[in-house]
């Protein structure tokens, strides 16, 4: 097929609704205050803007994109198995993740401009929250780097990691559009999360995205992204797999260079291979301890304790919504993963890249109802030219 410029516009609640055309303008800056979940320890919960905004989108045009259809199928799967176990606080939240597909139908619509606005709003947001937090000492805890404790801050999500991974696609994005100074400034404000999470993001998108047009970089990187975005999309059957036959000093190297990660994912792993319609959105963490194995407990020495949530959006859809709803989740990102592929060939591997970089952020957390997941897809599907 060959690949062309698209330029036609997806259906858009500020072209259907007049009374929101003097929104239209500021609407990048109040989705960037939507990251203020519960910073300095307040809760201001304003995260539900996003899902409100993808309802609002669904109920006007009750259409999506194809490229949704096999999201929504493992959805309403989830919406099946929750209800069969009474978790009715399970169905609201994959309601939440509903809405969000909407939410991402209009993010698909922006200009470059609303890009840019929404990333500079971001921009002073995260500056003033880790400004004023490290000001007043308000650091979440310590991490050793080289030998040397540094502090952490939990940013405007409230967490650690959560702020970290939205500062780090906010970064990648100021890479991709080319707006170096803002790259800089933001990269510095990662040191303030020392998050691993982050920085696995910045290594292979930064890379990606800044070699993709270099003639002599231009297949490897394509290549590349290719191959890890099959490991990624293997990472249960991996596991599994090295679980099953690699010698017990092997996964205790592993449980210690993944931070007690390893032996964590495979009790979650046999969850959804007894459960294959799943357990549950957000019941896994109910469940563990039922698959927990007593002999693999090096984890415990590490994190202190077992008992933890998947940490890995990969794993997290496997163990809740099963292998027949994980297999829906790969169709969803394959399709994104199509798209991309139909992209002007100058935007192409860029594109790729940020996705690539976003997948490897959520291989290191749970992540599906989060704001910047579904932001930066809507981007990579925007049919639009956003690069030049």
């Amino acid at each position: 097929m060959k690949k062309t410029e698209i330029t036609e516009q997806g259906p858009d609640l500020f072209l259907k609704f007049k009374v929101l055309e003097k929104l239209q303008t500021f609407f990048p800056i109040i989705l960037a205050l939507s990251v203020l979940k519960t910073p300095f320890e307040t809760k201001l919960y304003l995260n539900i803007f996003p899902p409100l905004v993808g309802l609002l989108f669904l109920l006007t045009f009750r259409k999506i994109e194809k490229t949704f259809y096999s999201l929504v199928l493992m959805l309403s799967l989830g919406i099946f198995v929750s209800s069969y176990h009474g978790d009715w606080k399970g169905v609201m939240r994959i309601g939440q993740v509903l809405c969000m597909i909407g939410f991402t139908c209009q993010v698909s619509n922006f200009s470059k401009k609303d890009y840019i606005l929404f990333l500079k709003s971001l921009l002073i947001i995260f500056t003033i929250v880790y400004g004023l937090e490290a000001a007043l000492g308000l650091e979440s805890y310590n991490r050793k780097i080289l030998g040397f404790n540094t502090n952490r801050y939990s940013g405007p999500v409230g967490e650690v990691n959560y702020s970290a991974i939205i500062l780090a696609g906010m970064t990648l994005l100021w890479l991709y559009f080319s707006k170096w100074k803002a790259f800089l400034f933001s990269f510095i404000l990662l040191g303030f999360s020392n998050s691993r999470t982050a920085l696995l993001m910045m290594v292979e998108g930064s890379f990606g995205i800044s070699f993709s047009s270099h003639p002599s970089f231009k297949k490897v990187i394509g290549y590349f992204n290719k191959i890890l975005l099959a490991l990624l999309f293997l990472t249960p059957l991996i596991i599994y797999l090295v679980n099953v036959f690699a010698p017990h000093s092997t996964k205790a190297s592993l449980e210690v260079l993944s931070s007690g990660r390893f032996y964590l994912y495979v009790p979650y792993i046999n969850m959804g291979l007894d459960n294959l319609l799943g357990i549950g959105y957000f019941r896994g963490w109910d469940n563990y301890h039922i698959f927990l194995d007593p002999m693999k407990e090096l984890v415990d020495s590490i994190r202190g304790s077992q008992l933890n949530e998947q940490h890995n959006i990969f794993i997290q859809v496997f163990s809740e919504f099963g292998l027949i709803g994980y297999g829906f989740f790969i169709a969803f990102l394959y399709g994104i993963f199509k798209r991309i592929q139909e992209t002007n060939e100058l935007e192409r591997e860029r594109r790729l890249s940020l996705f690539v970089a976003l997948l490897l952020g959520y291989s290191l957390l749970n992540g599906l109802n989060d704001m910047i997941f579904y932001f930066i897809i809507g981007l990579v599907i925007n049919k639009n030219k956003l690069y030049e």
